[in-house]
């Protein structure tokens, strides 16, 4: 066999490349390899013995794609697809940067899937927070199951608002209580029409 130099004017990838078994290529133009320029290189994709085609680059985030399709093989951060443009189930994000865990609190969310682009869990009545990891307002304290805050409507100023950690409603003048139920010291007289405990 002689050994020859193609030039890159020699490869024309509309035309395809011609294949002679006397000649082989030492210069072959970036994204081809073979004895005859005949094949995609690594990270490039195509089948530029076809009339037309020609060797493109992965579009893979820097993993590898399958020689004659394009289609990704490997895909990095959490992603998947094509050309790794989605997160996986159960992972959210910029696919570009990496997808990261939904995280979703198990007692607080139907499902351990979140959705793919803010990473909003999907809540049980009661439960708030992107995660689910929160009460909902009117619900209080995420340890005991996000109890309802029960808060008295004679005592208390908004029945249906407590602290969302420890369930304290928001008392009236002189009540007192976790639910606003009771007069402080010194008060008196919690009921329908007063407003709050008189002093």
């Amino acid at each position: 066999c002689q050994l020859k130099t193609y030039s890159i004017m020699d490869l024309n990838p509309l035309y395809g490349v011609v294949e002679n078994s006397e000649y082989i290529c030492t210069q072959c133009p970036p994204g081809y390899t073979g004895d005859h320029c005949e094949m995609c290189d690594d990270g490039y994709y195509g089948n530029p013995t076809e009339v037309g085609s020609q060797c493109r680059p992965c579009d893979c985030e820097g993993g590898p794609c399958d020689v004659f399709t394009g289609q990704c093989i490997v895909c990095h951060g959490n992603t998947e697809g094509w050309r790794c443009e989605r997160c996986k189930l159960g992972y959210w994000g910029d696919p570009s940067a990496g997808c990261v865990s939904c995280d979703c609190y198990a007692d607080g969310s139907d499902s351990d899937v979140c959705d793919s682009t803010n990473g909003q869990c999907l809540c049980k009545p009661r439960y708030a927070g992107q995660k689910c990891n929160e009460c909902d307002a009117g619900f209080a304290n995420v340890d005991l199951k996000c109890l309802p805050c029960n808060c008295n409507p004679y005592g208390a100023e908004d029945i249906d608002y407590c602290d969302p950690d420890d369930g304290q409603c928001e008392c009236k003048t002189g009540v007192t209580g976790l639910k606003c139920d009771e007069c402080a010291e010194g008060h008196f007289g919690l009921k329908e029409e007063s407003d709050g405990c008189e002093g």
